[in-house]
């Protein structure tokens, strides 16, 4: 069940852009720049009601929902446990926050196309530094919640946008010919390069007791000997296991990003998937209209065209969200 908060507002944003074009002596080549900033006014983000009052801080620092139950054995947030909680189930508030602001600035080449030349080209750069609270990459209030990676569940934490492309290059090189009478043939070719998109790493399973899994942020060991490594019986017997020790130190050794890391837990979306190259072709021809001096046109997209090429091109890893 979602409920909103009082004095609840639609999403909105402040936003200002500057932007500057000018003709170089240059063959007529336009050099541009633009600086787009935004910041939110009313942002959305998810808070789930049912966790409870939290119970002790773990061994990192996160609030921990965990409590002990008659038996001894350790139970999650989840309310069908009823720990000094009001008799109800799934209750999520949406409500606003005004963290979260954007800055985009992109410099760029053109040449126009010109009376005395078929051809046209455009090169840019565009940077991209963007943070949020909550990405609402989901369509459901739970699942809303879920997909908001945090150290310490429903608190208010601006983080790298899990939208963020950082770095952005673009360009298109474009020719025009006039094959029959007065109508035009146009062949373009659009490259796009860019960073993969921000991703976090987390604890597969409910590692603060909030009654979800896959949703916390994950806590780096220091070392050997830092936390424990092993399996946890019903009974609360616990049994180490050096191989899995050894098998972490190890594949931490080999992914040096989050080595760094050590001792501490990221943020959220402090990771980025490998660099992205596309090609998209697109062919159009002009025609005759249905009345006279009018022109019809029709065109061919071929989108990733790199990939029919070479199956190994314009592939997009990425993490789920």
């Amino acid at each position: 069940l979602p409920i909103f908060g009082n004095d609840f507002k639609l999403p909105s944003i402040y936003k200002a852009n500057l932007a500057f074009d000018h003709e170089t002596p240059w063959y007529g080549i336009v050099a541009s720049a633009e600086l787009l900033v935004t910041k939110v006014k009313d942002g959305l983000y998810y808070q789930n009601l049912n966790l409870g009052p939290v119970q002790y801080q773990g061994p990192d620092g996160r609030d921990m929902f965990y409590s002990a139950s008659k038996n001894g054995a350790w139970t999650s947030g989840d309310a069908r446990f009823g720990r000094n909680r009001a008799n109800y189930n799934n209750v999520y508030l949406i409500t606003n926050t005004d963290k979260g602001r954007t800055s985009q600035f992109t410099a760029s080449l053109s040449k126009p196309w010109s009376d005395t030349s078929d051809w046209s080209w455009n090169i840019g750069y565009t940077y991209t530094d963007a943070t949020e609270v909550g990405s609402l990459t989901s369509s459901t209030a739970s699942s809303g919640w879920n997909y908001q990676y945090a150290f310490d569940a429903n608190t208010e934490i601006e983080n790298t946008s899990r939208y963020q492309i950082r770095d952005r290059l673009s360009g298109s090189l474009n020719w025009k010919h006039k094959f029959f009478g007065d109508y035009e043939t146009k062949v373009g070719l659009v490259y796009e390069g860019r960073s993969g998109r921000p991703y976090s790493y987390v604890f597969v399973n409910d590692a603060n007791g909030d009654g979800r899994s896959a949703n916390d942020l994950f806590y780096v060991p220091k070392g050997p000997g830092d936390v424990l490594f092993g399996t946890l019986a019903a009974n609360g017997q616990f049994t180490a296991d050096p191989a899995m020790e050894k098998n972490f130190f190890d594949w931490l050794a080999a992914n040096p990003d989050l080595a760094k890391y050590a001792g501490t837990t990221p943020g959220a979306n402090q990771f980025r998937t490998g660099w992205i190259n596309t090609f998209d072709l697109r062919i159009s021809q002009q025609l005759p209209g249905f009345m006279k001096g009018h022109k019809s046109e029709i065109w061919l997209d071929i989108q990733n065209v790199g990939n029919m090429l070479n199956k190994k091109w314009g592939n997009i890893y990425d993490y789920g969200f």
